[in-house]
């Protein structure tokens, strides 16, 4: 991975304290924890993933079309919510 056991211990760490994932041993080597995801963590997926590619995905638009391309899905989420 390029990371130091520590670097990735202190992460780990953080990540569990802010609730986005815990740990569990595993049952045939105790040596080893798996880490999964909490709610909170699967939830955070998705903005994570649209601020990783918001740029690329979005580079090829126009701000008009982009501002049209808002209005539009603000009269849907309008619309939706009636």
């Amino acid at each position: 991975m390029g990371s130091e056991a520590s670097t990735v211990s202190n992460m780990l760490r953080r990540l569990e304290q802010n609730h986005i994932i815990y740990r569990k041993q595993d049952k045939s080597d105790h040596r080893i924890s798996n880490v999964y995801l909490t709610e909170k963590g699967i939830q955070l997926q998705g903005p994570i993933i649209w601020k990783e590619h918001r740029q690329k995905m979005l580079s090829g638009i126009l701000p008009e079309e982009l501002l049209l391309m808002r209005r539009i899905t603000k009269a849907y989420g309008r619309e939706f919510n009636k």
